[in-house]
C-alpha cells in the first residue's frame, strides 16, 4: 500500500467511509498475512475477496483475460462458503496455474 502525502492535514485521515469503500485491504498476521475484504452485497464481498488473494500472490495488471472458468463451491453456511472459495481458487492456481483476473458471483 502506498500513501501520498496530502497539502491539506485532514486529507491524510482515512474517514471510516472511505475504508468501508475499499474492495479489500490486508493486514499482519502472526502466522502469515491477513485478508479483510468488504462488499455491499454478499455477491460483491466474495468477488473482491478473491481480488484481495489474487493480488497477495501476483500482480494484477500482468493476468490476461483469455479463459473463462465455472467453479462451484457448496458449504453449510457463509463463512465455509467463502473459505471454500478462496480454497478452489488456490486449488485452480496449484493444479491449473490458473488465477482469475476477475470474478463474476451469479449464485449464493
Amino acid at each position: 500500500m502506498s500513501c501520498a502525502r496530502s497539502e491539506r492535514p485532514h486529507d491524510s485521515l482515512r474517514s471510516p467511509w472511505k475504508v468501508w469503500m475499499q474492495a479489500f485491504e490486508t493486514f499482519e498476521h502472526t502466522a502469515d498475512i491477513g485478508l479483510i475484504a468488504r462488499g455491499r452485497t454478499l455477491e460483491e464481498l466474495f468477488a473482491n475477496a478473491a481480488r484481495g488473494l489474487v493480488d497477495l500472490m501476483v500482480d494484477p495488471a500482468g493476468l490476461r483475460e483469455e479463459i473463462q472458468m465455472q467453479v462451484t463451491v457448496s458449504a453449510g453456511d457463509r463463512e465455509a462458503l467463502l473459505v471454500g472459495w478462496l480454497n478452489e481458487l488456490l486449488y485452480l492456481l496449484d493444479i491449473r496455474r490458473f488465477l482469475p483476473r476477475r470474478s463474476r458471483i451469479t449464485d449464493l
